[in-house]
């Protein structure tokens, strides 16, 4: 390190998307970046993990107590990521474990799933700034919803998949479309919220319109996605909006996913800050933050031995935060990740596909869930084998 230059305008800790987004930014428009990461990857907790390298992280996680020190960094995430374990089910085959790990590098393990509208404006960001040259997608081939006889049913997205479905009738089908058509208008909201209903739920509006049942359940929990009595039906109709305006883009789906998971994003923004000469170093964390008389950031400490370096602005992916600076009361969302050898639910093209399926909470007392599954159709996993995210 003794090589590297000891002053920036800019020092960023983690490579998470939205640090790397910044650093791509930056050092595009001619700041000096110096840009670490405490893992020996890069993505933080956008990161796309292989197998053992997703059980290596959950043992690093757990480690020791963090430092309770304003000018110390947070180099422990403990407090970040909480209740975490895994299991293997040798019920069926007590090799499975064995097996599983001799095809570790095969499988990419996404910490963060999720799923792109095709003119949503991440893909906006990444064709403007060039960086899509650096990316690879697939199309989300099955948007699923459970009908009100509890059977697992595919979304008919594009007008030819509308008309060829045949659990719609013919006067559902049109219905549908006249739908479509005025929220593709521009003064949607004027034609589909008159005085009345301007105070309605999505869902209570989708109910005045008197669609059919089939209709309704689509349109509420599979396009929209828009189940609560808390969700507006202006809400409701930018999000069907934000939805059928994607939908033909890049095919009939209105969703991305990230070939080779979505820790590919960060890497993709980094190496086009790279390339603008921002100076990247893996398994380098802050030990020690040095404050001016001006509560302002004066230069950083990275190892004990080492010199300060010096920087006009710093950037801190939250979980570097010092502990102290940390909220008392924090959002929390769970994840679960399953690997299984069948998908949820079998096309009849019997080809492999990438899902999404929305499940509203049942109560107030419970939380909607957002289901991704992967297969080998993305690179996530090999031949045979189906990853599944759920997210709550």
């Amino acid at each position: 390190m003794s090589d590297l230059p000891k002053k920036y305008d800019v020092i960023i800790a983690g490579t998470g998307l939205t640090e790397s987004i910044l650093s791509a930014a930056l050092a595009r428009i001619g700041k000096t970046v110096f840009h670490i990461d405490r893992n020996q990857f890069y993505g933080g907790e956008f990161a796309s993990h292989t197998l053992s390298g997703l059980i290596d992280w959950t043992h690093n996680v757990l480690k020791s107590d963090p430092p309770n020190d304003l000018n110390k960094c947070n180099n422990n995430l403990k407090k970040y990521y909480t209740e975490i374990e895994y299991t293997w089910n040798t019920s069926c085959d007590p090799e499975v474990e064995k097996k599983m790990l001799n095809l570790s590098r095969k499988f990419l393990l996404d910490l963060s799933p999720n799923v792109l509208y095709s003119r949503g404006e991440l893909v906006e960001l990444l064709i403007s700034s060039d960086v899509a040259k650096y990316c690879e997608f697939k199309m989300v081939s099955q948007i699923l919803t459970i009908d009100s006889e509890g059977l697992m049913q595919k979304v008919p997205t594009s007008r030819s998949e509308v008309f060829k479905s045949t659990k719609l009738g013919m006067l559902e089908k049109r219905v549908m479309m006249q739908f479509v058509q005025a929220c593709l208008k521009e003064d949607y909201h004027k034609q589909l919220i008159d005085l009345e209903s301007q105070n309605f739920s999505f869902e209570e509006l989708i109910k005045s319109k008197n669609f059919p049942k089939t209709i309704s359940h689509i349109l509420i929990n599979a396009v929209a996605m828009c189940p609560s009595q808390a969700d507006s039906a202006l809400k409701g109709l930018d999000e069907t909006r934000k939805f059928l305006s994607s939908v033909g883009r890049f095919g009939d789906s209105p969703f991305l996913f990230p070939m080779y998971g979505v820790g590919e994003l960060s890497q993709c923004f980094c190496r086009m800050a790279a390339v603008f000469g921002a100076i990247y170093y893996l398994d380098l964390t802050i030990d020690q933050l040095t404050i001016n008389e001006s509560n302002l950031i004066k230069s950083v400490k990275i190892r004990e031995k080492e010199d300060d370096f010096e920087c006009e602005h710093l950037i801190l992916d939250s979980s570097y935060a010092p502990i102290s600076l940390y909220p008392k009361s924090i959002d929390t969302i769970s994840r679960c990740i399953l690997i299984t050898d069948k998908s949820i639910y079998t096309s009849q093209d019997n080809q492999e596909h990438i899902s999404l399926l929305f499940l509203p909470k049942i109560s107030d007392s419970d939380s909607n869930i957002y289901l991704i599954e992967t297969s080998h159709a993305s690179n996530c996993s090999p031949q045979g084998y189906c990853i599944i995210h759920l997210s709550i």
